[in-house]
Parts: structure tokens; C-alpha cells; sequence
């Protein structure tokens, strides 16, 4: 009896023991899962909330190339990743930073490898203008006054002198006389035939456009029935919205800036401004728009900064699809597409 309850009772410890095992196995798993969801889920905040920065500025005359100068900044993640790119003397130049590592070449380190890499001694400079002369003269030439180091003035005098070509006499040049009548006259024959070809290219066309014309009538009553209906422009309503709150929240937050313009013409100038004014709102505050009707110009200095997060684009997706106008529309569209696209098959 002693010996079947020391059976018993080992029996017990094992299985005690082997389910301490898988409980501290489940247990390591469940904190490595929750690692990995919350390293997944602070990606996503960091995604979401960290704002990307950026800082543009730019001065120049158009009539003055030479002195334009733009310089784009952009900044994340506290400078962890930066971007940084000048346009200045007509030459571009940018520097991309990763953490400690650099992808690019700072200005003065470019400017000295561009000496280094490109060097114009002047033995190379007289060696191609050499070259060039030498190719200009013919090789027979240059082999009589390379063998014959003949004075200047004989020089000039073989350089004169051409060779007479001689054309070979041969029996053989009938032959070659009547090919050259034959294909003159093949190429008559193929000159009707290109033309009857080109013809019906022609009409090919004019019918292809016509079908075309009555497909793209078909699809403007089409696209008329949808924008007169009530739930689609109910969505389009909703789309201009959230949009246009979207391109606020990502508007500069500080800036400055002038500009003036102007074209030959003082009536396209008039339209450039008239357009400009739908989008004073965003930029009214920060821009001066000076119009020129008397001369073409285009100069100015601009300065902006400001940040962009995607959880307003995150926000302005979920808006847009809880909208059930919007879907609705979305699905008219697709429908639409696919009749499109069995048509021209």
C-alpha cells in the first residue's frame, strides 16, 4: 500500500509540474504578443500623431535665372528622418538623413569632387583641337605630309590637291542599269498601293472617331442623370466638405510672402487673378498677389512652415466612408465603369 501512494503521489507531482511548464509557456507567449501589439499599436499612434514639418522658401526673378534660389525642408519623428534639397545657382542639391546616416553630399564636399572629377588642363584642350584637325583632313593626306615632312607651302599644296575618282568600267554595269530601271518601276507600283493604304487608314479613323463621339454622348447623359440626382449631390456636398477641411488643417501654420506677375497680354493676367481669388481663404492672410498689366514679370520672396498629420486624413476617410450617400454614389460610379469597359469590349 505504501509503495501504490509513492506511485500516486509522484504520478501528481509530474503532472503538477508539466502544468507549471505550459503555464509559464502561455504566460511567456501572452507577454510576447502583447509586445508585439503594443509595439504595433505605438506605430500606429506615432503613424498617426507625429506631424511631418516642413519649411519652404524661395526668391528669385524669372529674368534673372541665375539668382533663383528654393530651399525645401522636410522633418519626422523629431528629426529623426530629415529631407533637405536647394535649387541655387541652376545646380540641385539634396541631403537625406536617417538617424546618424547621411544619403547625399554636403555643398562645399560636391563642389570639390565636381573639380576633381571634371579637370580641363589645357594639353587636353590642344590635344582634341589637334584630334579635330585631323579628322577634318583626309588620311591620305595626313600619310603624305607625315612621311614626307614637307615645308609649310607644300603642305597647303597637298592638302589642295583632291584625288580624282575613277570609276571602275566593268561589264557588269548594264546589268546594274537595268535593276535600277526594274525597281524605279516597282517603287511606282508601290507608291498606288501606299496611297490606297493610307485611304483607307483614313476612313478607318474618321469611322473609329465617329463611334467614339456617339460613346462619349452616351456616357455625358449618363453622367448628367447621376449629378441631377438628389443622394449623389447630397455626396458630392459631403466630399467638397471634407476635403476642403482636410487642405486646412494641412495649410501652413506661419508664413510670409510676395509676389508679383504678369503676362503680355493684361486680359490673361485679369483671369490668372480671378482664379487665384477662389483660394484667397487659404492663403490670404500670409501671400501678397501683386498683378503687372503693364510688362511680363514673375518675382517675389515666399517663406511658409507647417506641419502635416495623417490622423486627419485617417479622420477624413472614416467621414467619408460612414457616409451612406457617398457609398451609394461610389457604388454608381463602379457600375457605371464596368458598363463602360463591356461596351468596348
Amino acid at each position: 500500500m505504501q509503495m501504490s501512494g509513492s506511485i500516486f503521489g509522484s504520478g501528481r507531482e509530474v503532472r503538477m509540474i508539466i502544468v507549471h511548464i505550459l503555464l509559464w509557456i502561455l504566460k511567456i507567449a501572452g507577454i510576447l504578443l502583447l509586445l508585439v501589439l503594443g509595439l504595433l499599436l505605438l506605430g500606429i499612434l506615432i503613424l498617426l500623431f507625429v506631424p511631418v514639418r516642413y519649411e519652404l522658401s524661395a526668391e528669385g526673378d524669372i529674368h534673372t535665372p541665375e539668382e533663383i534660389r528654393v530651399s525645401v525642408s522636410i522633418r519626422y519623428f523629431f528629426r529623426l528622418i530629415t529631407f533637405h534639397t536647394v535649387y541655387e545657382n541652376q545646380k540641385f542639391w539634396r541631403q537625406v538623413r536617417i538617424a546618424w546616416k547621411k544619403i547625399g553630399q554636403d555643398k562645399e564636399e560636391k563642389q570639390e569632387t565636381e573639380e576633381q572629377e571634371n579637370p580641363k588642363p589645357e594639353k587636353e584642350i590642344s590635344g582634341k583641337m589637334d584630334l579635330e584637325r585631323e579628322e577634318k583632313e583626309s588620311p591620305e593626306e595626313v600619310r603624305a605630309i607625315r612621311s614626307e615632312n614637307k615645308d609649310p607651302e607644300k603642305e597647303d599644296k597637298v592638302r589642295r590637291e583632291k584625288p580624282e575618282v575613277k570609276r571602275p568600267v566593268s561589264g557588269e554595269a548594264g546589268k546594274k542599269e537595268s535593276k535600277a530601271k526594274e525597281e524605279s518601276e516597282k517603287k511606282k507600283e508601290t507608291k498606288a498601293t501606299v496611297f490606297e493604304r493610307f485611304l483607307e487608314k483614313i476612313k478607318y479613323t474618321f469611322h473609329r472617331i465617329c463611334d467614339k463621339i456617339k460613346a462619349l454622348s452616351d456616357i455625358k447623359n449618363r453622367v448628367e442623370t447621376v449629378i441631377k440626382d438628389e443622394v449623389h449631390q447630397a455626396a458630392f456636398r459631403k466630399g467638397k466638405e471634407t476635403v476642403f477641411r482636410l487642405l486646412k488643417a494641412w495649410l501652413p501654420r506661419s508664413g510670409w510672402g510676395r509676389i508679383e506677375y504678369g503676362l503680355d497680354d493684361p486680359y490673361y493676367t485679369g483671369k490668372i487673378l480671378a482664379g487665384l481669388a477662389l483660394f484667397y481663404p487659404f492663403f490670404g492672410q500670409w501671400l501678397q498677389i501683386v498683378p503687372d498689366f503693364e510688362k511680363t514679370t514673375l518675382r517675389g520672396r515666399v517663406f511658409i512652415r507647417g506641419h502635416i498629420r495623417m490622423n486627419h486624413l485617417a479622420g477624413a476617410a472614416v467621414r467619408l466612408a460612414a457616409d451612406k450617400n457617398i457609398r451609394s454614389t461610389a457604388k454608381e460610379v463602379l457600375r457605371l465603369l464596368k458598363r463602360q469597359k463591356k461596351e468596348e469590349v
